[in-house]
């Protein structure tokens, strides 16, 4: 109860400008992890990190499933050590049920892109 809204409800209507929008196709992956992942921390210290997360991520084939590899680099980085924040992942697989591409929005490194057909 950190009085932070859930994952996914914008609370402030000015992140709309932080919102990118990309065109997702059958075949693809969305995968989105809060910060509570890439803040895990090691016993020394050290965070997991973008970059830990995009390596695990990139191990995983289309048969793998991503969720559960996330969790298991976590608890080898921690060592069982509990996370001091909470930690969601989602991972969506579009797959050939999806007749046409859909284009999502989401929050990407905080940065502002405008969808020129916007």
């Amino acid at each position: 109860s950190s009085g932070a809204p859930p994952l996914g409800v914008l609370a402030d209507p000015p992140l709309r400008r932080a919102l990118q929008r990309r065109e997702v196709g059958c075949g693809e992956r969305l995968a989105m992890a809060s910060d509570g992942i890439t803040e895990a921390l090691s016993p020394e210290g050290e965070p997991f990190g973008q970059a830990r997360l995009e390596t695990v991520l990139s191990s995983c084939s289309r048969e793998t499933c991503a969720p559960a590899a996330v969790a298991a680099a976590l608890e080898t980085f921690t060592r069982g050590r509990p996370l001091s924040d909470d930690a969601c992942f989602v991972d969506i697989d579009f797959d050939s049920w999806m007749p046409t591409p859909a284009c999502l929005e989401f929050p990407l490194n905080g940065a502002a892109h405008e969808d020129p057909r916007h």
